[in-house]
């Protein structure tokens, strides 16, 4: 099983969607079960994320669904 979490500094999806593809890409290549993934953009400066619940809350339910 493998999930994938990308966060970025760059407020426009552009860049940050073409890793996240070339990621999954890269799992169905390897015949690995994804099960899902987490897009975490404007991430300006160190630990602002910390601040974007919804984002976290999705990052730990990926990480429940992993284990499961």
């Amino acid at each position: 099983r493998v999930g994938a979490v990308v966060s970025c500094g760059d407020p426009i999806a552009f860049s940050s969607v073409i890793v996240l593809q070339t990621l999954v890409t890269n799992f169905i290549d390897f015949k690995m079960r994804f099960i899902g993934d987490v897009l975490s953009m404007g991430n300006l400066k160190r630990g602002e994320v910390a601040n974007k619940k919804d984002e976290l809350d999705r990052a730990f339910s990926l990480g429940v669904r992993l284990v499961r």
